[in-house]
């Protein structure tokens, strides 16, 4: 445990239970690292400053709920809009 951090992505092999608490847990019969962090999470219960939100969009969306909320909804309305002018033989184009 001392050699996984915070943002590692590991593989566990086990069994499924659910703990005392209700939570579903894995009881692992054997683990390895499956991705090591480049440059670990800030802790879960920590503010992340207005900079670090804006500067590391992706620390942002890991650790705060609320900021994977509002991106979903941005893809929905996006994806809406895009669909409704397609329908209507709208062309998006990309230009530079």
């Amino acid at each position: 445990k001392a050699d996984v951090d915070l943002g590692d992505i590991v593989f566990v092999r086990g069994e499924v239970i659910s703990s005392r608490r209700g939570e579903l847990s894995v009881l692992a019969d054997s683990w390895q690292m499956a991705s090591k962090a480049l440059r670990p999470l800030p802790v879960a219960h920590k503010e992340l400053n207005e900079e670090t939100r804006v500067r590391q969009r992706y620390v942002d969306l890991i650790v705060r709920p609320e900021a994977r909320t509002i991106a979903r909804q941005r893809v929905a309305v996006v994806r809406a809009v895009r669909s409704a002018l397609e329908r209507r033989d709208f062309l998006e184009v990309e230009t530079p």
